[in-house]
């Protein structure tokens, strides 16, 4: 498995077993709720979303705030919070979910979330995001 090391990039190849996996925050003896947008390709340089209140920016606009960009989705939420059709189901962290078949075609996306964290500005923490490329060859 991967993170996607410092620069948060997971690069593999077709049928290559994937899972995605939300973690529970350390300040949290509670299953936290989350949501996980994305974003077809990388963020543009200088791209971000300011979600207030002191809690920090998202690498991307969520597709809640800009809902007829096709480059947008959501990809999980359990919170019950996004307006947009989500792609899986989640349940609260710790949270996995694997494809053992891996995908047999091409995926360049980046996913970032939000979870409850007790310690964070108005209890939501914002996730790392992570590009995901899978390719043949890779």
């Amino acid at each position: 498995g991967s993170n996607g090391g410092l620069l948060r990039r997971v690069a593999m190849g077709f049928g290559t077993p994937l899972t995605f996996s939300m973690d529970q925050p350390t300040t949290n003896t509670f299953s936290s709720l989350f949501i996980i947008w994305g974003r077809v390709y990388r963020p543009l340089p200088g791209e971000k979303y300011d979600v207030g209140g002191g809690v920090g920016s998202l690498c991307f606009t969520p597709c809640d705030a800009d809902p007829l960009n096709p480059l947008l989705f959501l990809f999980t939420d359990n919170s019950g919070f996004s307006t947009c059709p989500g792609l899986l189901g989640s349940s609260g962290t710790p949270w996995s979910m694997t494809f053992n078949a891996g995908v047999n075609f091409n995926v360049d996306i980046t996913l970032q979330g939000i979870v409850i964290d007790p310690s964070a500005p108005l209890n939501l923490g914002i996730t790392n995001a992570v590009h995901l490329r899978i390719a043949s060859g890779l």
